[in-house]
């Protein structure tokens, strides 16, 4: 018996990302396709912090200078320790134009280029879900599992060196993907930077002796970071194959969804119905219910290292998920395709 598979992955794509993006307050415009409502999706994800509990790492330079801030910053700073500990939302705290103005296209050439974030210091909401803006601003890395601590400094201070050199000094690790051994060079000048920064260019950054290039990914003449673009075409391309391998497989599908249920199906509706944050994608069969996950395949791009599993089974097996570059290998520590 052929089975004949009703599916439009692309489209319950733009419907399922775009019900998040209103449910937080940005605006979708009618005109955008499935690829635009992804890339505004993950650029909102990049330039916010995931939910979840981090544990908190304070530079050598920031906790040394902790007795002499100012005691309303310093009351500030533990506030975001705790809730960093604790799992609670960090939002809040972060550029006016992502929480405030909810600018979906809002880019951040630090973050792209250092991968460096900055929070608020306000003491209390402006507006719900906004803390009061401060010229005093806090710098940090964000990762899964940890929320780490630069420096104290203030608006301006986008291409400041030292920044970059306190967070690699004391956590050489976290741009260990970027660096680019055997080279040596020069560094940029700080009103360099910023110029190229403003034409949406990277450079290298010197520190120690060693040489990186944009450990954040990198951003492209739009703004997006070039992370983002590459995730986005990974995931089309996932997407479109599984819709066409799917339509293929309706009698294999329909023979486990009976084994399953007892039913015995003619015709298939299948809805894509998420797509995780490391990739894995669920299909439902929305007559039956039944779900359908489709399996990663992750590639070092240094090494043999590779894997094909779920985004738990991948956890499991020592692989990182870094917001904005991906997974990252557990053996040599690049990042994977």
């Amino acid at each position: 018996m052929t089975v004949l598979v009703r599916c439009d992955y692309l489209g319950d794509l733009r419907r399922l990302l775009s019900a998040r993006l209103v449910a937080d307050g940005f605006a979708v415009d009618a005109g955008d396709d499935a690829e635009a409502v992804l890339l505004k999706y993950l650029n909102v994800q990049q330039r916010g912090i995931p939910p979840g509990a981090r544990q908190v790492q304070w530079s050598r330079e920031l906790r040394t200078r902790e007795p002499s801030l100012p005691p309303n910053l310093r009351a500030v700073i533990d506030t975001i320790e705790q809730a960093s500990v604790r799992g609670e939302n960090l939002s809040p705290y972060l550029s006016r134009r992502l929480v405030r103005a909810k600018d979906a296209d809002f880019t951040d050439p630090l973050d792209n280029d250092w991968g460096m974030k900055h929070m608020h210091l306000g003491d209390a909401e402006e507006s719900p879900g906004v803390i009061k803006g401060t010229r005093e601003l806090l710098f940090v890395i964000v990762r899964a599992d940890t929320l780490y601590l630069i420096e104290v400094g203030k608006h301006g201070d986008w291409v400041s060196q030292r920044l970059f050199d306190i967070a690699e000094s004391n956590w050489p690790e976290l741009f260990a993907h970027a660096a680019m051994n055997g080279i040596s060079g020069d560094n940029l000048s700080e009103e360099t930077r910023r110029v190229l920064r403003k034409k949406f260019a990277m450079g290298t950054t010197v520190a120690g002796g060693k040489v990186y290039i944009a450990p954040g990914g990198g951003q492209a003449a739009s703004g997006l970071n070039f992370e983002l673009r590459r995730v986005a075409d990974q995931l089309l391309n996932r997407i479109h194959a599984l819709e066409e391998a799917h339509k293929s497989q309706g009698e294999e599908i329909a023979a486990k969804i009976e084994r399953k249920t007892g039913r015995s199906l003619g015709e298939l509706h299948l809805q894509l119905h998420d797509v995780a944050a490391g990739g894995e994608i669920t299909v439902v069969e929305v007559q039956t219910n039944i779900g359908l996950k489709s399996s990663m395949t992750i590639e070092c791009a240094q090494c043999p290292t590779a894997v094909q599993a779920t985004r738990e089974a991948a956890l499991s097996l020592g692989w990182t998920l870094v917001a904005a570059l991906g997974w990252v290998c557990p053996n040599c520590g690049s990042v994977g395709d």
